[in-house]
């Protein structure tokens, strides 16, 4: 089976399913041998404790308490934001177990990274401006008394090769 392989070879696995998935196939991370410094990410909508829930953005966000307010009434925060806010903590996670020399099951649920960034204290010395400056953009902080040019992002050097002939310029 192409997957046991692949499972038996990675040094990072990623499991964004329900855990019964793999389980039924026996490749579940307690199904298959262990090998040493191997990351097992497994992230879900509510955990590995609740393997039959399923859970998407936006209601795993609203089950961890990340809603805004307009009036009495909750609102979303944003478009399916437990989405990329349980990928920034899962990859920061895996980076962080790989260091350390692995060996782990990672246990990530979209719920509780909501119900994490719903719990955070607010940043108490906003808002920010943003100005044009010359050919680019300034943010300024009042209470640091800062400000931090925006940089632009890099351009991979494949899409430079790519987009030179056309006249774009990096």
């Amino acid at each position: 089976m192409e997957l046991a392989e692949l499972i038996a070879a990675a040094d990072v696995v990623i499991e964004a399913s329900r855990p019964r998935a793999l389980g039924q196939l026996g490749l579940g991370p307690e199904q298959v041998a262990h090998r040493p410094g191997r990351v097992w990410l497994s992230l879900t909508g509510y955990g590995r404790a609740e393997p039959m829930r399923v859970a998407f953005g936006d209601d795993a966000a609203v089950a961890g308490g990340l809603v805004g307010w307009c009036g009495a009434e909750p609102v979303f925060c944003g478009d399916a934001i437990a989405d990329p806010l349980a990928g920034i903590c899962a990859a920061l996670a895996v980076a962080t177990a790989v260091r350390a020399g692995g060996g782990v099951l990672l246990d990530l649920s979209m719920r509780a990274t909501a119900a994490a960034f719903a719990a955070a204290p607010g940043v108490g010395h906003g808002p920010h401006r943003v100005l044009g400056h010359g050919d680019g953009w300034v943010v300024e902080c009042d209470h640091y008394r800062l400000a931090q040019r925006v940089l632009p992002p890099p351009v991979p050097e494949w899409a430079r090769e790519q987009l030179a002939p056309s006249g774009f310029r990096c």
